[in-house]
């Protein structure tokens, strides 16, 4: 059992919270913009949003005929929508949300590294890497669903490592119900989040006190689910689905993927992660210029000492913390190299 928040030094939670405001909150009004970014997904999830919040249900209102959504998952419009109705209509003031949600991700990154490695100088230290991390502090600023996400997978680790679990029924534990709807939602903010909800029943049926536990799981998540998935069939199936398996979603003459050109996307992806990718992400003097120019053996050595580190830290971890975050690691990994 990891020992509590409280035995730590009270300083240090007083520094950290200082170090936090002090920080995050100068950075997030220097890369704040009020206007909605051009790139990705923004102007579509307030779409969707403004279409719930009008009672007009999941459309594009944009298109001809205002047509009902079968892309993006509703997760995050449900959450704009919400802050909608509750009177936060402008899009800056959505965006702002996104920074509350940003600071949660930081304290939840705290408490979690803390829980892992029983250091609350580790867990400031790597508390402050995230929030001076560049791509971060840019997703906060956006109307993407990123940070919601984070919120959630985060807290969801952290419920489920508070304890072992399996000390009384599933369905009498209120920690099960709040792990179970925080994978549900989850998923329904990012699809990927399947990589959760099976990365927390795999533990669960690993261990055999929580069996019980991990089959009510993976049956309850998958009722939760349900809904969108029929949904998703009456409007001709899933846009994410057919898009992982065309050669190119953006030409869908190019045909459909073979196992081979899976495996050669696969590899390709994987090269592209290891040299660029990785690096790009935790270190932010690095900058993604040219994906053609071949990866020379610097960056290539950069990015394999990195996995390196990575997988050292991962390896320290105590067997259950590592099986967990192993298999959500692995899962999580296998979506983003099998996608174009």
């Amino acid at each position: 059992m990891v020992a509590p928040l409280h035995n730590s030094p009270r300083w240090l939670f007083g520094l950290f919270a200082i170090l936090l405001l002090g920080t995050l909150l100068p950075l997030s009004q220097y890369v704040y913009d009020e206007k909605v970014a051009v790139l990705g997904d923004n102007a579509y999830y307030l779409i969707l949003a403004e279409s719930l919040a009008e009672g007009e249900g999941y459309r594009a209102l944009h298109e001809a005929g205002q047509p009902a959504h079968n892309h993006y998952p509703p997760g995050y419009p449900v959450f704009l929508a919400a802050a909608m109705k509750l009177g936060v209509t402008s899009p800056a003031g959505l965006k702002m949300l996104n920074q509350v949600l940003f600071g949660l991700v930081l304290g939840f990154t705290f408490w979690l590294t803390f829980r892992l490695s029983k250091s609350p100088y580790l867990a400031l230290g790597a508390t402050l890497f995230a929030l001076l991390n560049v791509h971060l502090l840019s997703y906060s600023t956006l109307l993407m669903s990123e940070m919601l996400y984070l919120v959630l997978s985060l807290a969801v680790l952290l419920m489920v490592l508070e304890r072992e679990g399996g000390d009384k029924a599933w369905y009498r534990s209120a920690r099960f119900w709040g792990i179970a709807l925080g994978i549900i939602f989850a998923v329904y903010v990012r699809t990927a989040g399947i990589a959760l909800w099976f990365a927390v029943a795999g533990l669960w049926l690993w261990q055999r006190p929580t069996r019980r536990w991990g089959l009510a799981l993976l049956g309850l998540v998958f009722l939760g689910l349900l809904p969108w998935q029929i949904r998703s069939a009456h409007l001709g199936g899933s846009n994410y689905l057919w898009q992982l398996l065309l050669v190119n979603p953006y030409d869908a003459s190019a045909g459909s993927l073979t196992v081979g050109g899976a495996l050669e996307r696969f590899w390709i992806n994987l090269q592209r992660y290891i040299t660029y990718e990785v690096p790009s992400g935790l270190l932010n003097s690095i900058e993604i210029t040219n994906y053609d120019q071949r990866p020379g053996f610097l960056t290539w050595l950069i990015g394999l000492s990195l996995l390196v580190i990575i997988v050292y830290g991962w390896w320290c971890l105590p067997s259950r913390s590592r099986f967990l975050l192993g298999i959500y690691g692995v899962l999580s990994a296998g979506i983003l190299l099998l996608w174009p």
